[in-house]
């Protein structure tokens, strides 16, 4: 989806919710989160993590405002970056 679509579905500044899944390791949500604020440009207010049942996987939750629908891509963008990556939603 691009800026301009996201600006039509939503209000900016918003409280917005990213999620990744990735294979586990112990500095996974160290990872994410210096992502996330390195393509922000600011600190991620909350950072959530949660191991799978089997502990192969983990998710991450950061959730930030987002002032600009760039950001949304930006820190789309940057999070693909993470290893072990599964998906981003």
């Amino acid at each position: 989806m691009d800026a301009e679509h996201l600006a039509e579905l939503m209000e900016f500044p918003v409280a917005f919710t990213f999620r990744v899944v990735a294979a586990g390791s112990p500095d996974l949500r160290a990872v994410c989160q210096a992502l996330a604020e390195g393509a922000l440009g600011r600190t991620i207010e909350q950072v959530a993590a949660q191991a799978s049942s089997g502990g192969r996987y983990q998710t991450i939750r950061l959730m930030a405002t987002v002032e600009r629908p760039e950001e949304i891509a930006a820190v789309y963008g940057a999070l693909s970056a993470v290893p072990g990556l599964r998906m981003l939603l």
